[in-house]
């Protein structure tokens, strides 16, 4: 008879064993040999992920050198990492993206004293299985900035440890992909920036809950073909088609709650975006999607459908269009029980033949000029 005890640390473990009866020669050697075999692969099981603290102590700002990491030992795949401190706020990244994935990315500088710098990562890519976040402020606005290439290698979250996360921001200057088939989503930050200005590749959509963050998307997207943006609240912001990629739609709002999401363009050309609307909001007189063009004298002429989210009993959604720019709804309307409000400067132009029971609610030029290409089947018209 032959008991094992196994013991584990951080990176791997001890094993002892205790024999209750004494074996030939023979037998002990064959048991010895089919002991080595397992207790090699239960310590291959032992090997445990750990959690490393950037303190920056090391005489570089390299990813590999264990002096600059608490616990003092240089980082394994699969560990997370998490920057935190004033020392060293520049970390490179000197390790092989294809020898190590790791789990977690963590920023818990909250602005407090002591705790009052940003990071700046560069160097080799960044490959993840997890998530990227960051704690929340309770002093002055952090932006931490990727100077590197990040590769998500499945779903992933982007934003706040905390779901109240508001003076935390991220920027993110090189390409960040992952399979097509997984979402990219954010956390409920209120007040918090997280931008792309370089390329979002794979991801088969960009999902937003509650709170009121901003999305700038300022590079080239060539992902979200299947979902789409899907947006409970908050702001997208882009610039021309390019930064929607194959997107074929923009969901916003929610039909139990008055959240709204709102979609900024700013173009320096005319632009056309053939995403497909849609609008959810519980009553008409609340607002579920809000379109707006930031450039005067710039067209963005948006060719998909329209249409209409739950609602809360059935009671209507709605649809703003605003800013300084112009604007033209050219797709087919979809919608049941939709108002429309037409704000700021510009001159929006509905293009479409409307069915009779898509606009039921109250049409409203509170500002600038609306156009219609046909007649707009609704009995209330207001104009400021």
């Amino acid at each position: 008879c032959l008991n094992a005890v196994l013991g584990a640390g951080a990176r791997g473990g001890a094993i002892g064993w205790i024999f209750n009866h004494k074996k030939t020669g023979k037998e002990m050697s064959k048991m010895m040999k089919a002991i080595l075999f397992v207790g090699s692969v239960a310590l291959a099981g032992f090997a445990q992920a750990a959690t490393l603290v950037w303190t920056g102590g090391g005489a570089d700002d390299n990813f590999s050198t264990p002096e600059n990491w608490d616990p003092v030992q240089a980082p394994a795949t699969g560990d997370s990492l998490t920057f935190a401190g004033e020392t060293r706020t520049t970390p490179y990244n000197d390790l092989d993206p294809d020898k190590f994935t790791f789990a977690n990315i963590t920023f818990t500088n909250d602005g407090s004293s002591g705790k009052n710098a940003a990071f700046t990562l560069s160097g080799n890519t960044l490959k993840l299985s997890g998530s990227i976040k960051g704690a929340q402020g309770s002093g002055g606005s952090l932006t931490e900035t990727f100077d590197l290439e990040v590769a998500f290698t499945k779903a992933t979250t982007i934003g706040g440890t905390a779901d109240n996360m508001s003076t935390h921001h991220f920027t993110f200057n090189k390409k960040v992909s992952a399979p097509s088939n997984v979402t990219l989503s954010t956390t409920t930050q209120h007040k918090s920036k997280i931008t792309f200005n370089g390329p979002i590749e794979g991801f088969d959509g960009f999902y937003r809950p509650n709170g009121s963050a901003s999305i700038y998307i300022n590079g080239v997207c060539s992902g979200f073909a299947t979902a789409g943006f899907d947006f409970n609240e908050g702001s997208l912001y882009i610039v021309d088609a390019s930064n929607v990629g194959t997107a074929k739609s923009f969901r916003s709002g929610q039909g139990g709650y008055a959240t709204a999401g709102v979609l900024y363009v700013t173009p320096t050309n005319d632009v056309v975006l053939a995403l497909n609307l849609k609008t959810c909001c519980p009553a008409q007189s609340n607002t579920g999607l809000t379109l707006r063009n930031k450039t005067a004298g710039k067209l963005v002429t948006f060719t998909g459908t329209v249409s209409e989210g739950g609602t809360k009993g059935n009671a209507g959604t709605s649809l703003v269009v605003s800013g300084d720019g112009d604007g033209r709804l050219s797709g087919e309307f979809k919608t049941d029980r939709m108002a429309f409000t037409k704000n700021g400067t510009g001159t929006w132009t509905l293009g479409a033949e409307i069915p009779s029971c898509a606009m039921t609610g109250l049409v409203t030029v509170a500002a600038g000029t609306l156009c219609v290409d046909y007649a707009v089947p609704t009995y209330k018209v207001s104009v400021a």
